[in-house]
């Protein structure tokens, strides 16, 4: 539940669905965090997402989250994640969390994937259907013709889910 003392002097987005795209509170309000992790800001983070997952999708559907960055400015730690399914990162699937040195949640914003829980249990799609090989070969192709080098490095890349819908909102 939020505090209703802030309630007018909240930032709320929400996308086309009715879930929660973004969530700021005035400097010295916060968002309730059962799971705090005292000095481990995305562990923290992580909990409130998960905590507070019917806000952001459908039940379900919010999978679990990975850290892709953390760092401290002042008195916030900002926290950002990646929206992962089984252990497969979703392509866009973001969330940005700002914590007191409390624990305590005074922004979010996300783009998640509503669409996991359609994939249920079918992890065939999980599977690349183009192999590492092929990949590269296609990537160091494209990169010869538009490009006036000698050497093309081409990174490895990661199997991800694509849901188009995270890129509508």
């Amino acid at each position: 539940q939020l505090d209703r003392t802030t309630a007018s002097a909240i930032i709320l987005r929400t996308d086309k669905d009715g879930y929660l795209r973004e969530l700021a509170l005035p400097k010295g309000h916060y968002l309730p965090v059962t799971g705090v992790v005292p000095d481990q800001p995305a562990e923290t983070a992580r909990n409130f997402l998960i905590e507070h997952r019917e806000l952001f999708a459908p039940a379900g559907v919010v999978g679990s989250f990975s850290t892709l960055k953390s760092k401290r400015v002042r008195d916030l730690d900002y926290v950002r994640l990646s929206q992962q399914y089984r252990g497969t990162p979703v392509f866009g699937g973001e969330a940005i969390v700002h914590l007191s040195d409390a624990g305590r949640v005074q922004y979010v914003t996300t783009t998640l994937s509503k669409k996991l829980k359609e994939v249920g249990d079918n992890l065939d799609i999980l599977s690349a259907t183009v192999s590492l090989e092929r990949v590269r070969e296609i990537a160091e192709n494209g990169a010869s013709r538009s490009a006036n080098v000698n050497q093309i490095s081409v990174t490895n890349p990661i199997l991800k889910l694509f849901d188009p819908t995270i890129l509508e909102t």
